[in-house]
């Protein structure tokens, strides 16, 4: 069963859409061909930057249908351009399914590199908002510069307040001011 997604409507509206991360990885993967062509010459060192560039944009890019668009796009330019000079594509047997293999294993590694950051945070602010909503006397372990820590920046919905305050032991709940000891 598939978890429904809990995204704003303000959230949604701030997503980059599909077609403008397809154009900026195609402009991405053709500038990375050009550099390629006029500066190495060595045939494996231009497939394994191809591939680079191909998987640092899969890292990058939030969108998973437009990294997978833009590898095949990166894949006919290192073929056309990077293997044959003049755009003309070509099948060579083992040696083209080496390269698409390659340009695969950029693809996956962009993608697990960037499906392990998404869980990481995902699992910062889960631990800093169950933390932060019990009690203090509840919260063994944790000290408020862990809370503070995890990056909630990017999470609209979590209206966390920042506060240089000490807690009192046994101390007010989430969303509630904080007692300061004043001397």
């Amino acid at each position: 069963m598939r978890q429904q997604s809990r995204s704003t409507p303000e959230e949604a509206g701030r997503r980059t859409p599909f077609g403008i991360n397809l154009a900026l990885g195609a402009v991405v993967v053709a500038a990375a061909t050009a550099v390629i062509a006029a500066g190495v010459g060595d045939p494996d060192a231009r497939l394994v930057l191809a591939a680079l560039a191909v998987g640092g944009y899969a890292a990058l890019v939030a969108d998973t249908r437009a990294a997978l668009v833009t590898a095949l796009i990166g894949f006919l330019l290192f073929d056309g351009f990077l293997v044959n000079q003049y755009g003309e594509l070509t099948w060579s047997g083992v040696t083209t399914l080496w390269n698409l293999a390659v340009f695969g294993l950029a693809l996956g590694l962009g993608l697990g590199q960037r499906w392990i950051r998404h869980a990481l945070e995902q699992t910062l602010v889960e631990a800093a908002v169950t933390g932060a909503s019990k009690p203090r006397q509840e919260r063994r372990g944790v000290r408020s510069d862990d809370v503070k820590s995890a990056h909630l920046g990017c999470f609209p919905e979590f209206d966390c307040v920042r506060s240089d305050h000490r807690l009192v032991p046994g101390g007010a709940e989430y969303g509630q001011m904080p007692q300061t000891h004043t001397r």
